[in-house]
Formats: structure tokens, sequence, C-alpha cells
């Protein structure tokens, strides 16, 4: 729930990744945001990084040795499902709590990372700054989102009672949805929580 992106690629060579890994701590290092090296394992055979900036879900720069990006968390799942990894992979990430400065600043990094490192890469951006490079655009969709996560926010305040509980993180959400969904009738915590998107405001104007 939140602005998210949607991704998927495959990386030029192997050989690259020590440079693509040395790539994404220098930019956390001067970014200041967290990052974690990814080895491989007879279980889990991926190798990467995973950089989370601030307010935002991890993003995965980790790939199988057929050169593919996932993420361990996608394999692990497809792997008890006993599924093999789509070539055409999307992964997500939730950048919705970033704030719509650092989603543009993710965005401008991954691009430097798709043209750098990769030889196919693709990604689905809800704000459409990747797509569109409209700073004007991404700003308001992620004004019109904050709108509605807001809405959502009072009505789960009213539901379970946990006034709050929100904070920065789309996780608690989801994990507040979870919990009544657990313990009500998902029909009445459907209709409970529905809530009507706002009006669009753009440069000054509404949009139904």
């Amino acid at each position: 729930m939140g602005i998210t992106i949607f991704y998927s690629g495959r990386l030029r060579s192997m050989e690259q990744l020590p440079s693509l890994i040395k790539d994404v701590i220098h930019q956390c290092t001067q970014m200041k945001w967290g990052y974690e090296k990814i080895l491989p394992s007879f279980e889990v055979p991926i190798e990467g990084i995973a950089f989370a900036p601030t307010g935002s879900q991890p993003i995965w720069m980790t790939f199988l040795d057929n050169h593919q990006l996932v993420s361990p968390e996608d394999y692990e799942f497809s792997r008890h499902m006993g599924k093999r990894i789509k070539k055409d992979h999307l992964m997500e990430t939730k950048t919705h709590f970033a704030g719509a400065t650092m989603h543009m600043q993710i965005i401008t990094y991954l691009r430097h990372l798709s043209d750098t490192y990769f030889s196919a890469f693709s990604l689905v951006d809800e704000s459409q700054y990747w797509e569109t490079n409209d700073k004007v655009c991404c700003e308001n969709e992620f004004r019109f989102m904050e709108k509605w996560v807001g809405q959502m926010i009072c009505r789960l305040d009213a539901l379970d009672g946990r006034v709050g509980e929100i904070g920065r993180s789309g996780e608690i959400m989801d994990e507040r949805i979870m919990d009544l969904l657990r313990r009500m009738d998902p029909m009445d915590v459907v209709e409970n929580l529905h809530t009507p998107p706002p009006k669009k405001e753009i440069v000054g104007f509404y949009l139904n």
C-alpha cells in the first residue's frame, strides 16, 4: 500500500558484479543509506547487494549465476512452491514512505545502474518519474497517495483503536490490516476500509 516500483533485469556479466557492489556501497556511503552484501549459499545461490534508502523498503541488486536479478526471498518462495524463477520475474519495492524527493533520487540512481551494468532492465514506477522524468508529476502522485493513505489510517484507527501506530512505516499499516482480517469477517474489513480516492490536485486544478 503506497507508491511502489516494480523492476526486473539481467546483468551484462557476472564479472561486473564486484564493480556494481562497489558502486552501490559508494552511493550508500555518500547518501547515508543502509546496505548489506549478500553472499551465495548452497540453498540460495544468489550474490550481490541490497540497499535501503531512508524510508524505503530494500532495493535488491542480487543475481543468479545466469545474470538474472532476483531477491533471496523471492528465490526461496519460488523454490518452496516448486516453481522456477521466470525470465521476466518482477521484484517490487515500496518507496512511498521515503517521500517524493528521496524517491526521485532512487530512480535517478537506478537509471545509472541500469545504464552502466545491465544488458536489460525494466521498471514500472507508480509515480511515473521513471517513465516521464517529470518532477511535478511525481510530487503530485505522492501528494495524492498521501491523502489516500491518511484516510486509510483514520479508518484503521476507528476499527482497531491502535491510534498512532503507523509512524513512517508502511509495514505497520499492512500488519494492522492483516490482523483485522484474522479477527474479523474479511468482507466487513473491506467494507469499513473502502475509501474512495481523493481528487487529484494537479497544479491548482482538481481532476475527478
